[in-house]
């Protein structure tokens, strides 16, 4: 059911990059592999090779809150790498999300570098809505853990009305 709508029918089923949307999925991946263990585990620290196009925020030892706070790209990237390429498209297709295609640029096969960034996995709006509609419902195959990361990363909490 429709609440509210914003565009055309075909607006809202065409497909786009995720881009920082795709932070929520990569934080329920990797909280339920074991890989992000708390807000503030682990510490990775910024490596020059790293993107860094955010600036100083960028530029310093991250941990998941930190990482959700600044929208660091690099830290995504080490963890769609932590998880592996096929487990990432484990997750990534039983979520149901958009096409699901995290192969990334075709011939580079370098997914788990960012195939949410303007690369191979797409995501209309109706599509996003739905996985939200998993995520608040807590039906997505994950464990109970990687929900209450997710909710204290993201502050999800209730709205009034």
């Amino acid at each position: 059911r429709i609440l509210f709508q914003q565009g055309t029918r075909q607006d809202c089923t065409q497909r786009y990059t995720p881009a920082s949307t795709f932070k929520l999925p990569i934080a329920l991946m990797g909280a339920d592999a074991g890989i992000l263990q708390g807000p503030h585990q682990p510490v990775w620290n910024y490596q020059p090779a790293y993107p860094d196009w955010g600036g100083e925020a960028w530029r310093q030892p991250t941990d998941p809150a930190r990482w959700i706070k600044y929208s660091v790209v690099w830290y995504s990237q080490l963890t769609a790498r932590a998880l592996g390429q096929e487990r990432f498209q484990r997750y990534t297709s039983a979520f149901g999300y958009g096409n699901a295609d995290v192969s990334g640029e075709p011939g580079k096969h370098n997914g788990t570098d960012g195939a949410w960034i303007i690369s191979s996995l797409r995501i209309s709006p109706f599509e996003q809505v739905d996985f939200l509609r998993k995520l608040v419902n807590r039906q997505l195959p994950v464990k109970a853990a990687a929900y209450d990361l997710a909710e204290n990363l993201f502050e999800v909490g209730e709205a009034d009305g």
